[in-house]
């Protein structure tokens, strides 16, 4: 067979070099990092996503508290100013003039200022 040559490299085994050993090695070890340090903050994610829901809950439970407190209160001050005379102006007046008179300590919470209704 004069068209077909049979060469002796093709069944001798090929040889790896040290490098090329080396980039395999390493990107399976980087591989390997990659995978545990996903599943490291995929748990971070889950532990954050609970406690952002559990935020959230309480979040809604004090807005609840605050509109129902809120409304007492309105009911408390619109009875006190019926008992006394007082219109909601002059009730904010008043109480304008005992702050400015007598200065909160500096770890009480600062009132929230409430829109002129009448």
């Amino acid at each position: 067979m004069k068209g077909i040559q049979m060469s002796e490299d093709n069944n001798t085994p090929r040889e790896y070099s040290g490098a090329l050993l080396a980039v395999i090695a390493l990107a399976l070890v980087g591989a390997l990092g990659g995978l545990i340090w996903s599943y490291t903050l995929s748990g971070r994610l889950t532990s954050q996503q609970a406690e952002l829901a559990d935020t959230k809950q309480q979040n809604v439970k004090l807005e609840a508290e605050l509109r129902e407190t809120d409304a007492r209160l309105k009911v408390a001050t619109d009875e006190l100013g019926k008992s006394l005379g007082l219109t909601q102006k002059q009730m904010d007046a008043r109480a304008e003039e005992l702050i400015r008179r007598e200065p909160m300590p500096n770890n009480w919470p600062q009132p929230r200022s409430r829109p002129r209704s009448r």
